[in-house]
């Protein structure tokens, strides 16, 4: 009976091995891709390095992509912004400092809230 048991325990545990291998091995071919999604991919891929030569072509011929009419519309608005940035944070250091000229508090108090 003994023996009967563990030649069973035997026979288990080299299914489950078994199986185990099986089940990797299944793993490992649903993880490929099939050959319409190669295919695919293939396509797209191709049409993206199209797309980036046509693109890398044009930056090679010297072709302006930004007018300059446009730079310099978008070099005012950039200085436009910035004066008003400066201007801005210079009026809040001017009240910061008026708020906190004659505060018996400590100002780490004030920069926490």
């Amino acid at each position: 009976m003994k023996d009967k048991n563990t030649k069973l325990q035997e026979k288990l545990s080299e299914q489950r091995r078994a199986i185990s291998d099986v089940e990797g091995e299944i793993k490992a071919l649903q993880s490929n891709l099939t050959l319409e999604q190669i295919l695919a991919k293939e396509a797209s891929l191709r049409k993206q390095v199209e797309e980036m030569e046509d693109k890398l072509t044009k930056m090679r011929g010297g072709v302006t992509l930004v007018s300059p009419e446009e730079r310099k519309a978008v070099e005012a608005m950039y200085t436009d912004t910035i004066s008003q940035w400066r201007r801005r944070k210079r009026m809040f250091k001017d009240v910061w400092d008026a708020i906190t000229e004659n505060s018996p508090k400590n100002l780490k108090d004030f920069k926490v809230l």
